[in-house]
């Protein structure tokens, strides 16, 4: 089986799982007097028996998915702890040559990078409450989320984001912490609604925010489609990108992220008006009439460049 290395952010990225994503484990190859002083939340501590025949879990936690033989069968898994990890560590070889993990990742720097990186993501617990929930990781900078990622100002400080974009039927409604700078948009999910006008000022919002040394947080109400579309349109703008690559894009990072047709529209127009060679597919997500649509008398959508 293949054996990765990879970055910080995939351990973050683990913390931003939604909708139907697989649950995916870390497994922290640390001497369990180690881990038990700090590790990463959620982690176990498995060393691989004397006889080779098995994986054994020191980290006497309470999660709600105890380690047992087969619990990483179909699921992704990333290892880390020691420094120079290697692909020819015990256990990582033993999960390679079984080959029965979804996907298997290393972090080869060590856990003290990843704390000094990710100190909030750190504990010496062992409960199931000592996890965390932060929006999606799109690039270094920019996170995308729903309400409660905005309401989770805790969350915020610690990913250092003060700078908020809000698009929503209501985005008075949101509080934010003082000091935040701020961008609302109203704006309904529905086909009807056209998000066009603002693709520029939401990207420049952003460029500034970050310029300034600070991270943004882009939200809607369920972060699908309104603030996935306004993540599309900075990414097509700032990276040259066309609407189907900066969605895959932003659909790795969040799996849920979906225009509604109307949205994907304008986004598709958006192409010509950045002089982008590459062309997207316009019926994408034809039949997709977003949250709000149910407020709204079913209609045709509209099929004119910018339209949505």
């Amino acid at each position: 089986m293949e054996v990765r290395s990879c970055a910080h952010d995939a351990i973050f990225r683990t913390f931003t799982r939604c909708g139907e994503d697989p649950l995916t484990l870390l497994v922290d190859l640390r001497p369990a007097k180690e881990f038990l002083k700090r590790h990463i939340a959620l982690s176990y501590c498995i060393r691989l028996t004397s006889n080779g025949q098995a994986l054994v879990d020191y980290s006497k936690n309470e999660y709600d998915v105890k380690w047992s033989t087969g619990c990483w069968w179909d699921k992704p898994v990333i290892l880390f702890g020691p420094p120079a990890l290697r692909k020819d560590h015990p256990v990582v070889a033993f999960l390679a040559k079984e080959g029965r993990a979804r996907s298997l990742q290393y972090f080869p720097h060590g856990f003290g990078d990843l704390a000094e990186a990710y100190p909030y993501l750190t504990t010496a617990s062992v409960r199931p409450s000592s996890s965390r929930r932060y929006p999606s990781l799109i690039e270094p900078g920019l996170y995308l989320g729903d309400w409660a990622s905005a309401e989770a100002t805790d969350r915020l400080q610690e990913l250092g984001v003060r700078s908020i974009v809000t698009i929503h039927n209501n985005p008075e409604n949101l509080a934010v912490a003082a000091g935040t700078s701020r961008l609302a948009i109203q704006l309904a999910d529905v086909t009807t609604a056209d998000p066009a006008p603002w693709f520029d000022p939401v990207a420049d919002f952003i460029a500034g925010a970050r310029a300034g040394g600070g991270a943004v947080l882009v939200h809607c109400g369920a972060g699908v489609s309104r603030s996935a579309t306004l993540v599309i349109a900075h990414l097509m703008r700032s990276r040259g990108w066309s609407a189907e690559r900066a969605l895959a894009h932003v659909t790795a990072a969040r799996s849920v992220a979906a225009p509604n047709d109307g949205f994907w529209r304008a986004l598709c127009a958006l192409e010509s008006r950045l002089g982008l060679a590459q062309r997207s597919d316009p019926d994408k997500f034809a039949g997709s009439r977003g949250a709000d649509a149910g407020d709204e008398p079913a209609a045709a959508p509209a099929r004119g460049a910018g339209s949505g």
